[in-house]
């Protein structure tokens, strides 16, 4: 009878330490326990063990959040990183076309009244091939610095001497033909995986030259020289990879604080203050970086 009593307390004892150690500690549990004579002692040992259990849990359970947390923190890192790795040095390219946009509409005021019989020069021009190359280096993710040389050519369309309007198709030919080194500063928006929109602004000098010529030969504008330029794009790169890029750009190009003064052999005062040179351009381009 001992026996069969020791034998039935220590299957109650294990199955209530079964039941402990599955976090189902109750009270009536603990009256079965004090019933099968169990101390107050082995009753404590085996809730705080169940406590102890809970804490563990508890523990694991925030260590695996945590775990999930960094991890996403690495995975939004790697994202990050895959924007920053585009840093280094590039090579590019644009093409597309121009239009001038802005020509001078008379000499100013008080020149008109000094000099009366100045000839003014305005010409108009058709819309023109533009092209450019570039080589930069990208800082970080929102900065990139390039030098880039810029042509693009447009055939004259009209010109009005004083007020006459001559058409090139019966009275002159000419063309406009320059070659700009312009060095930019872009700045890139946000970080993104694929779409990088940017602003850029670019300081420079170009070169032009510029021929007019009278059909029957007897009269030529012509202007050939230097002057500082500036620039401003807005533009958005689409990412093929880190390395690989093509996009679109909207650009204005014009002078800096000087207009054009040609040579007009028809003219009693020999040169002609004709330009503020305001082009608009719209291009399509690529860069690889390496």
């Amino acid at each position: 009878m001992m026996m069969k009593n020791i034998l039935k307390a220590g299957l109650v004892s294990l199955v209530i330490a079964v039941s402990a150690d599955a976090n189902i500690c109750t009270a009536k549990q603990i009256d079965a326990m004090k019933a099968n004579n169990l101390s107050q002692k082995q009753i404590d040992k085996l809730c705080k063990t169940k406590k102890q259990e809970k804490k563990k849990q508890v523990k694991t359970k925030t260590k695996a959040k945590n775990s999930v947390k960094i991890k996403n923190q690495k995975t939004t890192k790697v994202k990050e990183n895959q924007t920053s790795n585009r840093k280094g040095l590039y090579v590019g390219g644009n093409y597309g076309i121009s239009w001038v946009n802005k020509t001078r509409e008379k000499s100013y005021f008080l020149i008109d009244v000094l000099f009366p019989l100045k000839d003014n020069i305005q010409p108009k021009f058709d819309a023109g091939s533009y092209s450019s190359v570039l080589v930069g280096y990208q800082i970080n993710s929102h900065i990139a610095l390039d030098i880039e040389r810029i042509t693009y050519k447009n055939d004259l369309k009209e010109i009005d001497i004083s007020g006459h309007i001559k058409e090139t198709y019966d009275d002159y030919d000419g063309y406009i033909d320059t070659a700009t080194y312009m060095l930019n500063i872009n700045y890139i928006f946000g970080s993104y995986d694929m779409v990088a929109p940017y602003i850029s602004f670019g300081l420079g000098q170009t070169n032009m030259d510029l021929k007019f010529t009278q059909n029957d030969g007897n009269n030529t504008i012509t202007y050939d020289d230097n002057f500082a330029s500036m620039s401003f794009a807005f533009g958005v790169d689409f990412y093929i990879n880190d390395n690989i890029s093509i996009g679109v750009q909207a650009r204005k190009l014009g002078t800096v604080g000087k207009r054009l003064s040609v040579e007009y052999s028809d003219s009693e005062h020999g040169e002609d203050t004709i330009i503020d040179m305001d082009m608009d351009i719209l291009a399509i381009g690529a860069k690889i970086k390496f």
